[in-house]
């Protein structure tokens, strides 16, 4: 049954967090090990601005966090924001942001909890977040330092776990994860990948077969 006020939905409100999803990337970061204290973190599909919360927390004062998300957010106290949508954000916004915070060119870690508008239709629905999950790729060449981590959350698919996959050889480390914060019913789950070898990203324009 559809709990839409569960045990995490409680604990956000309790704890101050704004939804839900900050448990799975709370998860995430303590069995996978993300983030450290003085990162510079890319938050890719930010609002409502758990993940930025937790984030900002983590890496504590020495570190910074910049959001990007289409919809206005409540910035926590030190991170950076920038509302636009992600299909028309160019790289160089995003460098001329570092360059103005005089931070590093690059980042530690790229997180990414961008998804679409569900449409209920499962094919429809998969083929949105592909899209999503290819622009989220297409920010690792240019904007992820060395040996350097990306999460990014997907739904369900062949051709979601053929493009990790895929993206996965340039990466040390390569995990798909399901934190226990998912709904049970749900078909979300996240890509990991740590140890970014600084490589030519493959082509990621075209899916797997049918």
């Amino acid at each position: 049954m559809y709990k839409p006020q569960d045990h995490y939905f409680r604990k956000a409100k309790k704890e101050g967090y704004p939804a839900r999803s900050v448990y799975k990337l709370q998860e995430i970061d303590e069995r996978f090990h993300i983030f450290k204290p003085g990162d510079l973190v890319l938050d890719l599909g930010c609002s409502p601005g758990s993940w930025l919360l937790y984030i900002e927390k983590v890496i504590s004062s020495d570190g910074k966090v910049v959001g990007i998300d289409l919809k206005p957010i409540t910035v926590p106290s030190s991170a950076i924001f920038l509302q636009k949508n992600i299909f028309e954000l160019k790289i160089e916004q995003i460098q001329d942001i570092l360059q103005k915070n005089n931070l590093p060119s690059k980042f530690d870690v790229i997180v990414s909890d961008l998804a679409p508008a569900t449409s209920g239709v499962k094919d429809v629905d998969s083929d949105r977040s592909l899209e999503l999950i290819k622009k989220a790729f297409s920010f690792i060449p240019p904007l992820l330092k060395k040996e350097g981590s990306f999460v990014c959350k997907a739904f369900e698919s062949n051709d979601v776990h053929f493009l990790a996959k895929k993206v996965s050889s340039l990466f040390r480390f390569f995990k798909i994860f399901k934190p226990r914060a998912t709904r049970k019913r749900s078909r979300e789950l996240y890509i990991i990948l740590s140890g970014w070898q600084n490589l030519k990203l493959p082509t990621v324009s075209q899916s797997k077969e049918k």
